[in-house]
């Protein structure tokens, strides 16, 4: 009977560990994610300068967290559940690699005030659809739509004179593209296996065109 009582005993301790360990677990990974992660009703995550909400829109409402964002700190850890992205008033440069590999981003509102779009900005959003860059922004880096497959249209302003190397590279569903008049200079390889690609409008100010554009 001793013995029996004594089974039992175990069998129900081992059943309340085995159901227990994966909350245990669940709850040491949450933990280790990141310090500063909030668990309210509608946020998933935030930091000083950023804010993650449950249906996976980040919104970055400064320079200094889109500088704790990119290029390998807390994107690293949050980029999969990323859906949108709103930059606010403030923010005056995408950094390099800000948006790198976010692979489920769908949507981007860039404010007017950006100047600048870093090497590998947005380098592998493949469902990345459309993008509107704002009147003020003078560079795109090198690379920095580069394997965004599904991007169809991009607008891009009079005030931007320079396009980096394999800006637009493997963009495979880009249709047309017009630059503007503003635009001097245009890299290396921006639009190689831009496979749908029809029609590209250069300005004439260009004075510089790279190999294999």
């Amino acid at each position: 009977m001793k013995e029996t009582a004594k089974k039992g005993r175990k069998g129900r301790l081992f059943a309340f560990f085995r159901k227990a360990l994966p909350v245990f677990a669940a709850a040491l990974v949450m933990l280790c994610i990141n310090p500063r992660t909030v668990y309210a009703a509608d946020i998933y995550a935030s930091g000083d300068n950023w804010e993650l909400d449950t249906d996976g829109h980040l919104t970055i409402s400064n320079q200094e967290g889109m500088e704790e964002w990119a290029p390998f700190g807390e994107a690293m850890t949050y980029r999969i559940f990323i859906r949108s992205v709103t930059i606010e008033q403030g923010v005056t440069s995408i950094p390099d690699n800000a948006f790198l590999s976010h692979y489920n981003l769908t949507s981007v509102t860039i404010p007017d005030g950006v100047t600048s779009i870093g090497d590998e900005a947005f380098y592998g959003c493949k469902v990345l659809t459309s993008i509107t860059i704002p009147d003020g922004v003078t560079s795109i880096g090198d690379s920095a739509f580069d394997r965004c497959r599904n991007l169809t249209s991009i607008t891009i302003p009079d005030s931007v004179t320079s396009i980096g190397d394999e800006a637009f590279t493997f963009c495979e569903s880009l249709q047309s593209i017009t630059m503007p008049d503003s635009v001097t200079s245009i890299g290396e390889k921006v639009f190689r296996e831009c496979r749908s690609l029809t029609s590209i409008t250069i300005p004439d100010g260009v004075t510089n065109i790279g190999e294999y554009m």
